[in-house]
Formats: C-alpha cells, structure tokens, sequence
C-alpha cells in the first residue's frame, strides 16, 4: 500500500471519506456476518436470499471507490464479494461453506481498512 502515498498526499481528504465509508459498510458486513454465525445451517439459505441485493450493492460501492483511489486489495476483494451476490442472487454453493468465505473476506477488508487507517496517520502532516 505504501505505492499509494503520494496519491494520498495529494487527494487526503477524498481519503479521509473513503475510510469512512468502508467503516461503515464494513460494521453493517460484519454485523450480518455475526448473524449469520448465530443461524442454523438449514436457516443459512434464506438469511443470504433476504440480504442479497444489499450485499451486493455494499460490495459494488465499496469495489468502485478503492479503484478509483487505487487501493488494489480492497477492489479485489470487494469485486469478489460482489460478484458471489451479483443481482441480488446467492451463488450455488453450500450456505455453511459461504459463510464461512464471507467471514473470511469480511476480516480481510477489516485488515486493509486497518492497514490504510496505519498509512493514512503516518501520512498525516505534524
């Protein structure tokens, strides 16, 4: 993430919004990750069909600002997770196998938004 420092520089506050954002979106993902832990295997189904759409469009948000601000990881994982609920459909997997991806995804955005938070303070101007 460092190759992005002078961009930082120059587009901080653009940034600064993007951090917020993703905070966010990835409080509300992380929340219906911890729901859906909390569900039965044979519940799974229907709790991904209900949250679909939205996921989707949380992913595609979140996809199209890191491009733009060149943040790699975050589009690729962003793009993946919008891919799995494109048009607001549940990929043909198993639910339990799916949960557990998406958590997984979820903590790895979590550790970009916390790597980006490190860059974005060590970046700031004394």
């Amino acid at each position: 993430m460092q190759e992005i420092l002078p961009l930082i520089v120059k587009m901080r506050s653009t940034y600064d919004i993007f951090v917020t954002e993703l905070e966010s979106h990835l409080a509300a993902l992380e929340g219906f990750v911890a729901e859906l832990e909390t569900m039965p295997p044979e519940k799974l189904s229907s709790g991904f069909d209900a949250h679909a759409k939205r996921l989707a469009e949380r992913f595609h948000v979140l996809k199209g600002g890191s491009g733009f601000l060149q943040l790699k990881t975050i589009a690729s994982l962003t793009g993946k997770g919008e891919e799995w609920f494109k048009n607001g459909t549940v990929p043909a997997r198993a639910p339990i196998d799916l949960r557990t991806e998406l958590a997984e995804l979820v903590r790895a955005l979590r550790d970009e938004l916390n790597a980006l938070q490190h860059l974005l303070k060590e970046s700031s101007p004394t």
